[in-house]
């Protein structure tokens, strides 16, 4: 019992020291391998992308050989009452009647068939061009997610740093106070901000926990912390610098969206060529075998007839009420529907790609400009509270530079996100963004 008690200590020891490491930190391109596996959207993308490869399959049958088979059972009761013909007697008798038909039809012409398999070939590069849409976007959400929730934790740690800041103003705010050194009003300015900062990270804590939400919405999982961005990494812009020759005339080639939608409007153009062949004539060639076995007739007697027959199968539609013409109407107008939707989403991502180009240029600008900014309000505060100290200055001259210092650290740390997330949205909008996009931004969390 003894030596039990002793490995069940040594146990329950090793279960803490083990409780006590700290839990690994996810980097970015684990959050994009999960949601890869487990984003709801992207693997419904991913069937879907896998149903439209049978669309060429159901066009080409088609054009390619039918063969039907049929059997029928039928059985019969018959009297016959009263008949003039002197073959016929009088009586009742019963019979079954068993039948077979094989059919083998081989179109010869079908017009519409042929569009149709044209339009297929369409249809399934729509598709690859939806498939490859949805996983830049997978790409997309995976960093704006995670680079979210990284700002998310920065704007909970300058509040809770202003916050300890605070605390300590108003502390020396009461001893001064205590000591009949400083106004009741120093120690009021104190109490006042330290609530405001407490309402603030209030708020922060919900922005955390819903951007951590949000990385569990794409991956299915909650991660214990995330790697940091470091606080120095290259800030590069757009280049060539171009952004009208060269950027907006990439989107407008390569943009998946305007893909998706050049295929759209010529599967609808060859829409317009399957109606039209409504009104063409179709030409099958069909062999038919048939077996019909009866046990009897309304003449008397049963009898067992084996049939092949050879039909060549001309159709010409003349009148279908009008439905023909209707049908036609309706591709057209629809063809001119998805070409008008084709101008709309190209004007859409000139527009994209001209404010996603000057996003990225505007965010260097800003993310330099915060820089010195922090650092000229880092000095501002030592030397306020060095003046507080010698009652230069008044306690809300601190705390308000407590405040703007903080404040343009939020406002650097957000200059820098949008700095990595416009980059990638420019890279998203022109086409390219890839896997290795998020690998270049991998390396520079720790």
């Amino acid at each position: 019992m003894e030596k039990i008690g002793i490995r069940l200590a040594i146990v329950m020891l090793l279960l803490l020291l083990g409780s006590d490491r700290p839990a690994r930190a996810t980097d970015l391109m684990e959050v994009y391998r999960m949601a890869v596996a487990a984003d709801p959207a992207f693997i419904a993308a991913g069937y879907t992308h896998q149903a439209s490869q049978e669309t060429r399959i159901q066009a080409n049958s088609g054009y390619l050989p039918a063969l039907v088979g049929s059997y029928d059972w039928s059985g019969t009761r018959q009297e016959i009452i009263e008949s003039d013909n002197a073959l016929f007697q009088r009586g009742a008798a019963e019979y079954s009647t068993h039948s077979a038909l094989l059919s083998l039809v081989q179109p010869l012409f079908r017009y519409a068939s042929y569009v149709r398999i044209q339009q297929s070939k369409v249809e399934v590069m729509q598709a690859d061009a939806e498939f490859e849409e949805a996983r830049q976007n997978l790409l997309m959400r995976s960093a704006e997610n995670y680079l979210n929730a990284l700002a998310a934790e920065d704007q909970l740690d300058f509040i809770r740093a202003e916050r300890s800041a605070v605390e300590r103003q108003l502390l020396l705010a009461k001893a001064k106070e205590k000591a009949l050194l400083g106004r009741r009003s120093d120690l009021l300015e104190a109490q006042a901000r330290l609530a405001s900062v407490a309402a603030d990270f209030s708020e922060a804590e919900v922005n955390r926990r819903d951007a951590y939400e949000a990385i569990y919405e794409l991956t299915g999982e909650v991660p214990t912390s995330l790697k940091k961005l470091q606080n120095e990494f290259p800030l590069v812009a757009p280049d060539p610098p171009d952004v009208v020759g060269y950027w907006v005339a990439a989107a407008l080639q390569q943009n998946w969206e305007i893909q998706v939608q050049r295929h759209a409007v010529e599967v609808q153009r060859q829409e317009v060529s399957r109606q039209n062949a409504g009104h063409f004539p179709t030409v099958d060639l069909e062999l038919r075998e048939s077996y019909k076995n009866s046990g009897g007739t309304m003449f008397g007697g049963g009898s067992e007839v084996q049939n092949t027959e050879v039909f060549v199968n001309f159709k010409l539609p003349l009148y279908l009420g009008g439905s023909i013409n209707s049908k036609k109407r309706q591709a057209l107008f629809e063809y001119k529907a998805e070409k008008s939707e084709l101008v709309r989403i190209s004007r859409k991502v000139r527009r994209e790609t001209e404010k996603g180009y000057s996003a990225i240029v505007n965010a260097i600008q800003r993310v330099k400009a915060r820089e010195m900014e922090v650092d000229a309000q880092s000095e501002v505060l030592k030397l306020k509270r060095a003046g507080y100290q010698a009652s230069l200055y008044t306690n809300l001259s601190v705390l308000d530079a407590e405040r703007d210092l903080y404040s343009g650290k939020r406002h650097l740390a957000r200059a820098r996100y949008e700095y990595l997330l416009n980059s990638l949205k420019l890279r998203s909008i022109v086409g390219v963004l890839a896997e290795e996009d998020l690998v270049s931004l991998n390396q520079w969390l720790n």
